[in-house]
């Protein structure tokens, strides 16, 4: 699994995100945002995400980040409780 997304904020160098596993249909890309690329996000204009599949055709989507800093540093509108229940 060699392809994945590549994270870009307006015109910094990309962030490489690798698949982490594929389905017969899907695969995820995942990886933990580095505090540079968080703070990136806060102080960027543009998200792009551009994505390679196995089969090397690639697609990109562009985001706009006006808002990201003013919601990601709100209280969240909805919590959810995924604990295990013990017994």
């Amino acid at each position: 699994m060699q392809r994945g997304v590549q994270v870009t904020v307006d015109h910094s160098e990309p962030t490489p995100v690798p698949f982490a596993f594929c389905l017969t249909n899907i695969c995820i890309a995942a990886d933990l945002a580095k505090p540079d690329l968080i703070a990136a996000l806060e102080s960027g204009k543009t998200l792009k995400l551009e994505v390679t599949d196995l089969n090397s055709s690639s697609m990109s989507l562009e985001f706009s980040l006006d808002q990201f800093a003013v919601v990601r540093k709100a209280a969240p509108a909805q919590t959810f409780d995924f604990g295990l229940d013990e017994q």
